[in-house]
């Protein structure tokens, strides 16, 4: 079992070895769209280290209901990096044009970052909503039982996880043949559907498991 800085260090590590996977794919297949994807959230996962490393093992907030608009969990982790195209998934058709996926184009990256085409949604429970009231209450990774089971990052049609029966049919996005990518909060990623992930709830095929969202000490 990592300590929680020693995890840091391992997430930002494996952030090296990003991308080999994609390389091997031809650019546009779905194959290479479900790897991007994974790369993708695996440098977003080592963005969130980097937070945490800043303040003490917290995780960003999922939601901070500032006016005029809500801030996101993407913007605290925007800052530490150069490329918004990491918040990308190359198969959300909102992000198409944005990635510049398109044959016979070229690798341009985003020079800023647009909402509108972020692609995922960071688990609802590590943080709170911005809210003093609300729940859940903002986490932390020191608190975590075990961050290999704990679902940080994932392919989602909002900007959270929020793993209920009455959430997430609207949050699960099954962009890559009917699998979301996944990735925790030791930086690992997997390809899950109703056969390999469990959700809060038992309902509509989905099985009960509350380890991936709720895995607290």
């Amino acid at each position: 079992m990592y300590s929680w800085k020693e995890l840091v260090c391992v997430v930002v590590a494996a952030g090296g070895l990003l991308g080999l996977g994609a390389a091997t794919a031809a650019k546009g297949s779905a194959t290479w769209k479900r790897q991007v994807c994974a790369d993708n959230l695996r440098q977003v996962s080592q963005l969130g280290a980097m937070y945490q490393n800043d303040h003490d093992g917290a995780f960003q907030p999922v939601i901070v209901r500032t006016k005029p608009s809500w801030t996101f969990w993407y913007s605290f982790l925007a800052r530490y990096g150069k490329n918004p195209g990491v918040f990308y998934c190359p198969a959300n058709p909102k992000a198409e044009k944005t990635l510049n996926v398109d044959e016979g184009e070229s690798d341009l990256l985003p020079v800023v970052l647009d909402p509108a085409a972020v692609s995922y949604g960071m688990n609802f429970s590590l943080s709170s909503s911005g809210d003093p009231k609300a729940t859940p209450q903002p986490g932390n990774v020191k608190e975590l039982a075990d961050p290999a089971t704990m679902i940080y990052f994932g392919d989602s049609n909002t900007l959270q996880l929020r793993p209920t029966k009455w959430c997430w049919n609207e949050d699960y996005a099954p962009r890559h043949e009917e699998f979301s990518n996944f990735v925790y909060v030791d930086g690992h990623t997997e390809a899950l559907n109703k056969s390999n992930l469990g959700v809060l709830h038992e309902f509509d095929g989905w099985k009960k498991d509350t380890r991936p969202w709720k895995n607290w000490k």
